[in-house]
């Protein structure tokens, strides 16, 4: 039974792990080994950060899925007289160690193997080799839930040794691979028929480096071009006045469109009066009311039941949960993207706006709406026993979502300003912006609101969220019942 949990609950302890990591990233800037070393082609900017990290990210996604795993089994174990003091204790030394490694592999400025570095690895690999004697000891006192997460922690980590040899020894040959990268970037981006051509300089591109046929200094030019633009773009240098251009694109509902129209250029543009303003704003407000309302009567009023189905459907039930949750989730992505934006660019930009803190409000708006709709549609989604009735809840609860674009249609025709919705431009990163303050009422809290939203969006909401579907019944079965018991 031991095992099963573990398997199971290692699946969803990496899924978090992955939003963990985001969320740190999104507090302190992360660049790929690959960037710090000088051989990106720019893809922090350019690939979903992801892909981006796709490299680098298992690591810091075994340690989480080890360590959650010992916080879970001592919580699930039974028996409060194991004599497991020891074996956590050196256990989670070793966490203790990982975590001052980790710390300084991935949020480093530089990644360099320094002397302390190895000394801390060299430990580890040591305290793993103990700890094979001390899952002996275990296995004789019949730990059932402590020695399972204890003897996977052991062998993860051998793996990860046996890993990190392959890695080190395929190094070299990692780094010549990148260094084509830049060579082949740099040639397709020169020729003007490089889409056309683009198997031939490639082509042309191996040839010269796996041969040596390329003239050394020409190599080395590229590869410090390559690495000062990469160190100015990634790296911010302050020695570089390097202008920092984010375009955002809203997508046009009833908030972006009553957002531009507080905005000071566009009210000059469309001649608008302050009741225009006023009206479009209390249109918005109302469908944030109607969203709210919907939600927060089937949040309060109903009851859900995030348990497995157990019946002959429950196969074809969770894979319509979680494509239909899927769906769901593109819908609402760019309306709560949009959100995000109109927040930040109110925060940057508060003299654009004649009202900055009512913009910053149809931001929030925006996000809040969408996503307690989305929420109170995966709950009751999650509460359907038949594919039929998980389609049909999640017909009724996209109207829910798609309210806001519904009442475009209602703005009387002489006012044009819904054709001013496109494009946000921001010129300097928000810390910047804001270094010398907010101007606008009760700033530093507006700052704070946008940030935990950010966190939120970026760490979870983004990439994770449908996972809400197959993650519920998981935290009623492993918790949720065991919290029952104990109360009862």
């Amino acid at each position: 039974m031991a095992w099963l949990n573990y398997e199971v609950m290692a699946f969803y302890l990496n899924i978090i792990a992955m939003g963990v990591f985001l969320l740190l990233s999104s507090c302190k800037k992360f660049r790929s080994i690959r960037d710090r070393i000088g051989l990106g082609i720019g893809q922090r900017k350019t690939y979903d950060y992801l892909d981006y990290c796709k490299d680098d990210i298992h690591w810091f996604c075994m340690w989480f899925t080890s360590f959650s795993l010992c916080i879970f089994s001592i919580t699930m174990r039974n028996n409060d007289h194991e004599g497991i003091q020891l074996s956590a204790g050196v256990k989670f030394t070793r966490h203790f160690l990982e975590i001052v490694l980790l710390r300084q592999l991935f949020f480093s400025t530089r990644f360099e193997m320094k002397s302390y570095i190895k000394l801390i690895i060299y430990t580890i690999l040591a305290i793993n080799l103990c700890m094979v004697k001390l899952f002996m000891d275990l296995e004789d006192q019949y730990s059932i839930w402590w020695g399972p997460v204890f003897l996977f922690d052991v062998v993860l980590h051998f793996y990860i040794f046996i890993q990190m040899g392959i890695e080190y020894s395929f190094w070299d040959k990692k780094k010549l691979e990148w260094e084509k990268d830049i060579v082949f970037t740099q040639r397709f981006n020169e020729n003007e028929n490089g889409p056309s051509e683009e198997q031939n300089i490639r082509n042309t591109v191996e040839i010269q480096i796996n041969q040596g046929m390329m003239i050394p200094s020409k190599k080395q030019e590229m590869l410090l071009k390559n690495s000062s633009v990469n160190e100015s773009l990634v790296e911010g240098s302050e020695d570089q006045e390097v202008p920092i251009v984010k375009i955002m694109k809203l997508t046009a509902n009833m908030y972006t469109i009553s957002y531009t129209a507080f905005m000071k250029a566009n009210k000059e543009k469309y001649r608008m009066k302050q009741a225009d303003q006023v009206e479009i704003f209390f249109k918005a407000l109302f469908m944030f009311i109607v969203q709210c309302t919907f939600a927060l009567t089937v949040l309060l009023y109903e009851k859900f039941n995030f348990g497995y189905k157990d019946n002959k459907n429950s196969t074809p039930v969770y894979f319509c949960l979680f494509f239909v949750s899927l769906i769901l989730h593109w819908q609402c992505l760019p309306e709560s993207r949009n959100g995000i934006y109109m927040m930040k660019y109110a925060l940057c930009k508060p003299k654009e706006f004649s009202q900055p803190a009512v913009a910053f409000l149809l931001g929030f708006m925006n996000s809040t709406g969408i996503m307690l709709a989305q929420t109170c549609s995966l709950l009751r989604i999650i509460d359907q026993s038949s594919p039929t009735g998980v389609i049909t809840k999640f017909v009724g609860f996209a109207l829910i979502v798609a309210v806001p674009k519904l009442i475009v249609g209602t703005i009387q025709e002489g006012l044009e300003v819904q054709k001013s919705v496109g494009k946000l431009v921001l010129s300097e990163s928000r810390k910047k912006a804001i270094a010398g303050g907010i101007d606008m009422p009760a700033g530093s809290l507006l700052n704070l609101i946008y940030c935990c939203y950010k966190w939120f969006w970026v760490s979870c909401y983004f990439y994770f969220f449908p996972f809400l579907v197959i993650l519920a019944p998981v935290i009623k079965v492993t918790y949720l019942y065991r919290t029952e018991e104990e109360i009862a």
